[in-house]
């Protein structure tokens, strides 16, 4: 499978490794809303990041764009969906 994952806030690349090099690592201070909508651009199909350890506008931003959310003890795993279309304006 083609698909890359990306691990927010983990720095160890011996986990790649176990995604088949597909992915990246994003340090904690690029896990931001810009910082995941660039790794979500560039082709990242999931986000795996430790349970609840995101701030507020990135876990909103993380709700819009997820279409399934996978929670485990160790791992909150974002499946992603297509870019939202934004609200029309109101008139």
């Amino acid at each position: 499978a083609d698909q890359r994952v990306a691990f927010a806030g983990y720095l160890n690349p011996d986990i790649l490794f176990c995604a088949d090099r597909k992915g990246w690592l994003l340090p904690p201070e690029e896990v931001t809303r810009p910082g995941l909508k660039a790794t979500i651009d560039a082709g990242a199909a999931a986000i795996v990041r430790p349970p609840g350890d995101v701030a507020e506008g990135v876990r909103l931003y993380l709700d819009r764009r997820g279409t399934e959310r996978v929670v485990t003890a160790g791992w909150t795993i974002d499946v992603l969906g297509p870019e939202p279309r934004s609200e029309p304006e109101p008139r």
